[in-house]
């Protein structure tokens, strides 16, 4: 016999079904503000020119452009004042601008993560204002250390931070250059309680400064001013946000590492270059505990056969460790 619903079910089916429709249809406009996604642009009939809600011939507004990118294909949001509609994969490659993007989504948007201040881990302490600082072109990071440490980490440091062209003023109002001042330009290897404390300033107008007692704390405190360091696309420039800044920051615990078991888990050069880049950019430790070799049977016939110490040992790990740090640089200037 075939089956019929009653009327009332019938009904209840169509109101759920209707909600059902509503909440999917119901649309969420995200807004990035000074961020755009550069040129992942729709454009016009598969010419190179940008699709635009904003033209001589129609009143922009931003309800107006919003219609348009419902209206378009392929269409993931648009920028604003300009008006430039924007693709669907806009939001994965957005970047600091001038101007804000509105992106369409199906959700609302999530509240801003309270990650102020951008540093990773958060300083000790901190004081920041409101004004951008521009880098200028001619900006330079020196030092009055002899230390080869110090030496290596600001030419690796430039490296990672300059990665762009720098369009930025070559004079006036920005900042001109980071002066680091060690006061021990000891390059001996760090041990458990090592100071690796420092004082970052920057201003939004002249040279910032990086204070540190040791060239260990001199490296923490340049991963720092690396972070706080963004490009823009749009502008083409370099800046630092909430400036001006004045940083106090120490480790937290005396002790931080990562243990690397080589010997039962063969690990490739570049998978320990990634390791390596992760623990300076988390400034992890560089201590070794090198006590408990001579209890391991392999690693003591290994130092008696070279007629080593532990201490011996430590300093043939720190050279070759050194090695690996300086082959993943060059490698990554060159590649």
């Amino acid at each position: 016999a075939k089956r019929v619903m009653a009327p009332h079910r019938v009904a209840r089916v169509a109101v759920l079904a209707a909600l059902v429709v509503a909440v999917h249809a119901e649309d969420y406009w995200w807004q990035f503000k000074n961020s755009d996604c550069a040129y992942h642009d729709v454009h016009v009939n598969g010419s190179s020119k940008a699709l635009s809600c904003c033209t001589d011939d129609t009143e922009c507004t931003i309800a107006s452009c919003e219609a348009l990118c419902k209206q378009t294909k392929g269409c993931g949001g648009f920028n604003w004042p300009h008006g430039v509609v924007k693709a669907t994969d806009c939001v994965d490659h957005l970047s600091k601008s001038s101007v804000t993007t509105y992106i369409l989504e199906d959700h609302p948007q999530p509240p801003p993560p309270s990650n102020f201040p951008p540093i990773w881990p958060h300083p000790k302490s901190f004081t920041n204002g409101t004004k951008t600082a521009v880098l200028l072109s001619t900006f330079t990071v020196t030092t009055t250390s002899t230390s080869n440490t110090v030496a290596k980490g600001i030419e690796r440091y430039q490296a990672r931070i300059f990665r762009q062209r720098n369009s930025g003023p070559s004079s006036g109002t920005g900042l001109s250059g980071l002066a680091v001042t060690v006061k021990d330009s000891s390059d001996a290897p760090p041990q458990q309680g090592t100071d690796e404390s420092y004082t970052l300033t920057i201003p939004v107008s002249g040279k910032a400064t990086l204070d540190a007692p040791t060239v260990y704390g001199a490296i923490r405190g340049l991963e720092t001013f690396s972070q706080l360091v963004a490009y823009g696309w749009e502008t083409r420039q370099y800046s630092v946000d909430a400036a001006p800044w004045s940083i106090e920051d120490a480790p937290r615990f005396s002790y931080r590492g990562l243990m690397v078991d080589t010997a039962r888990h063969y690990l490739p050069l570049p998978f320990l270059f990634r390791i390596l880049d992760g623990m300076e950019a988390s400034k992890g430790g560089d201590e070794v505990r090198y006590d408990c070799w001579t209890k391991t049977p392999a690693i003591a016939e290994w130092l008696k056969e070279r007629n080593m110490t532990t201490t011996d040992g430590y300093g043939y790990f720190l050279q070759r460790v050194h090695e690996i740090v300086f082959a993943a640089t060059a490698c990554q200037s060159t590649g």
